[in-house]
């Protein structure tokens, strides 16, 4: 399957430079900027966490195990702390809002630096991403690091990139391209990020209850326009399809079962197949937040990454405040994931500046600046104090757990 990753990388000139296209969205005094900014992060871990336990497990299986899944599974091991834990694809979402807050820009070349500082102790990492880090380690660049791959780790992370670049669709194309072939250097898997960073910042415009679907699709086709979006083998059905036909066969099945469009689309790692599963469990359940992200976790197959990207879409659209405390309440690093979404609502001009807590517990977000550098919870200063030499990695880090983990060279997850 051509989703699979090999060793082999590719040429990236092209990948980079999509052509211009003029294409703006607009802001709404309508609409709770804040609120949906916190929703896309926020939701990519819910959506996460929730897929976690299920990933790699056939629908049926996990409903023998679970019935239906609803609620957080612990972790192996779990006595305390939330049970709601992230992997990859929150924590390199949390490395995109990091780098984007603290630079001030989409920087690939800073992006790839934290990429390359987590990838020690970060969960699940998939083999593309895992491959494009040691290429860093043996020094490539951030443009000839990632792999000729069209799985789905570029699309799982991008929701902050439409937060990042919620008007401007020509710069959203620009480094929606720059972040995917730092790990995925595929023209399927940079047209999926795109689409994916799209989808979130049409969402975080439309006021709850408004949306139009059909206004959607036309956008993501335009959202499209100029990429290249090759023709691959489908595995459910035989022949070839692109991403632009599997999202509109996903759009004309709206009024069908969930499971039936999900036995057109699968929902494996292949972003031909993951991207389209996450749209359509959006579009069949728009109206509920927590029924977006449920039927797509139940879906089996890459369930933390369908629920990821499902999670943000649904964020997106309703909000932070839509989401039932149970989820909120028991997620890792939620104060991270909601303060990052108030920075970027904040460097947006779509929100307040973020609110600190002055006496921060060891998760919290709560951002420092020491010696000019800036640090993301206290939790990092003190790792680093413990381990100087490696300072400049935990300062990096997504998680404070990572940064604990890294200074004590326990990397077991």
């Amino acid at each position: 399957m051509s989703y699979r990753h090999t060793d082999r990388t590719a040429d990236t000139a092209d990948l980079i430079a999509p052509p211009e296209t003029g294409f703006r969205l607009e802001p709404s005094n309508d609409i709770d900027y804040r609120d949906k900014f916190r929703g896309a992060m926020v939701g990519t871990g819910i959506g996460d966490a929730l897929g976690r336990p299920a990933e790699g497990m056939h629908p049926l299986s996990i409903r023998d195990q679970w019935g239906y899944l609803e609620d957080y599974v612990p972790w192996d091991g779990w006595t305390s702390g939330p049970k709601g834990t992230l992997t990859d694809d929150t924590e390199l979402a949390l490395c995109i809002a990091q780098s984007v807050v603290e630079t001030g820009e989409f920087d690939p070349k800073d992006l790839a630096e934290r990429f390359h500082a987590w990838y020690p102790v970060g969960r699940g990492i998939g083999s593309a991403t895992w491959a494009a880090c040691d290429r860093l380690e043996r020094g490539a660049t951030w443009f000839h690091s990632g792999s000729a791959s069209a799985g789905n780790g570029a699309a799982m992370r991008a929701a902050p990139l439409g937060l990042a670049a919620p008007f401007d669709m020509d710069e959203l194309r620009r480094i929606s391209a720059w972040s995917a072939v730092i790990t995925h250097a595929d023209p399927t898997a940079v047209a999926s990020t795109v689409v994916m960073a799209y989808t979130v910042a049409h969402l975080v415009h439309t006021v709850p209850g408004s949306l139009d679907l059909d206004e959607l699709l036309t956008g993501v086709d335009r959202s499209l326009e100029g990429l290249a979006d090759p023709e691959l083998p489908s595995r459910r059905r035989p022949g070839s399809t692109t991403l632009r036909q599997r999202i509109h066969d996903v759009f004309e099945m709206r009024d069908q079962p969930l499971e039936d469009v999900f036995a057109v689309t699968h929902n494996g790692a292949f972003v031909l197949e993951s991207l389209p599963a996450a749209i359509a469990a959006f579009i069949v359940n728009t109206e509920s937040a927590e029924g977006v992200i449920t039927e797509a976790v139940n879906g089996g197959f890459d369930a933390d990454t369908v629920g990821a990207m499902a999670g943000a879409l649904a964020g997106a659209y309703h909000g932070y405040s839509a989401f039932p405390d149970r989820w909120t309440g028991d997620l890792e690093f939620v104060s991270g994931l909601v303060g990052l979404g108030d920075e970027l609502a904040y460097r947006a001009e779509l929100g307040p500046s973020l609110e600190l807590s002055s006496d921060p517990v060891l998760d919290e977000y709560a951002p420092v600046t020491i010696e000019g550098e800036r640090w993301i919870t206290q939790a990092h200063v003190e790792a680093a104090e413990h381990a100087p030499e490696i300072r400049h990695e935990i300062r990096l880090q997504p998680h404070p757990q990572g940064a604990t983990r890294l200074a004590t060279a326990d990397r077991r997850w």
